[in-house]
C-alpha cells in the first residue's frame, strides 16, 4: 500500500518500515534509472546502491513521492555489487558528504572481500594529495560476511544479507523492522533457495531479467501464488511489457508503506 502525500521525510511513522524505489531499470536502460532503492526506518535513511547521477536520481524520486530526500539525509548505504550501474553514484555521494562540514561520513555496509576492489576503481579519482586514508576518509566503512545478521545502527532494523548468482560477488538481502519484512534480490538468476529465504516477508523486490545473470521472468511466473502476490519486478529491460506480464512492477518514486503480518494482527 502507499501512503498519502505531501509528506516529509520527518512525518513518516517512525515504527514503520518505509520503501522508496529510486529506480527500477537495467543496465542499459534509456527511459528508467538504475535499480535502486532507499529503506526509511525510525528516521534514518538507508540507500540500497548508488546509481549516477545520484543528486538528480534522488530529485526526481523526491518530486514523485512529495517526499524531501537528498544525499544528506542518507545514513547509510548497502553496496550489493560492483558493476556500474550500480556503484557509479559512489564518488558523488563521498564528495558531496565530505566537501559539505556539516555532514557526517555516511556508513557503508559492503562484503569484506569488495573494499580493497572498490577503492581500486574509485582512488584515481578520490585520492587527495597528503591525505592517506583512502575510502574511509569518505564512508565510515562496515564491512560483512555471508550469514551475518547486520545492525545498522537503527533501533530494531535488522538485515540479513545473502550471496545471489550474478556475474561477481552479489548480495541482495532481507530487511526486517517492527513486524515488516523486505526481501531484495539484487541481481541474480533464479534461485530457489533464495526465494526460500525470503519466503515469510512482507515484500519481495526481485531482479526479472532477461539475460545472462539475470532471473527470467517465467521463472517467476511458475511460483505459488502466495509468493508470486508479493513480488514487485525490477531491474527491466525498456522493452518490459507490464500489461501482458502478471507479476506488479516496482514503480519509481513511489513511497510504499510496509505492512507486516504481525502488524494486521
Amino acid at each position: 500500500m502507499t501512503i498519502s502525500s505531501p509528506v516529509k521525510l520527518a512525518d513518516l511513522d517512525p515504527n514503520r518500515l518505509f520503501l522508496l524505489p529510486l529506480g527500477v531499470g537495467s543496465a542499459f536502460t534509456r527511459i528508467r534509472f538504475h535499480t535502486s532503492v532507499l529503506l526509511i526506518a525510525g528516521g534514518r535513511v538507508v540507500l540500497v546502491d548508488a546509481p549516477a547521477p545520484l543528486r538528480r536520481v534522488m530529485y526526481e524520486a523526491e518530486k514523485k513521492a512529495d517526499l524531501h530526500i537528498d544525499a544528506n539525509v542518507v545514513d547509510a548505504l548497502f553496496l550489493t555489487h560492483l558493476h556500474g550501474d550500480h556503484c557509479n553514484g559512489v564518488e558523488e555521494l563521498g564528495f558531496f558528504r565530505r566537501f559539505n562540514p556539516a555532514l557526517s561520513r555516511p556508513a557503508l555496509h559492503i562484503h569484506e572481500s569488495l573494499v580493497a576492489p572498490l577503492w581500486h576503481r574509485l582512488e584515481h579519482a578520490m585520492s587527495i594529495e597528503g591525505d592517506h586514508s583512502g575510502l574511509d576518509g569518505y564512508f565510515d566503512i562496515r564491512t560483512f560476511n555471508d550469514g551475518d545478521q547486520m545492525d545498522l545502527g537503527i533501533p530494531g532494523f535488522v538485515l540479513e544479507p545473502i550471496r545471489t548468482n550474478h556475474f561477481i560477488t552479489c548480495h541482495g538481502f532481507k530487511a526486517s523492522y517492527q513486524g515488516a519484512s523486505i526481501g531484495y534480490s539484487s541481481d541474480t538468476t533464479f534461485l530457489p533457495g533464495l526465494i526460500d529465504f525470503f519466503k515469510d516477508c512482507d515484500l519481495i523486490l526481485h531482479d526479472c531479467g532477461p539475460g545472462a545473470g539475470h532471473t527470467d521472468p517465467a521463472a517467476l511466473l511458475a511460483l505459488p501464488e502466495e509468493i508470486r502476490r508479493k513480488i514487485r519486478v525490477m531491474h527491466l529491460v525498456d522493452e518490459f511489457d507490464q500489461a501482458s506480464y502478471p507479476i506488479e512492477a516496482l514503480e519509481e518514486g513511489k513511497l510504499y508503506s510496509i505492512e507486516g503480518s504481525g502488524q494486521r494482527a
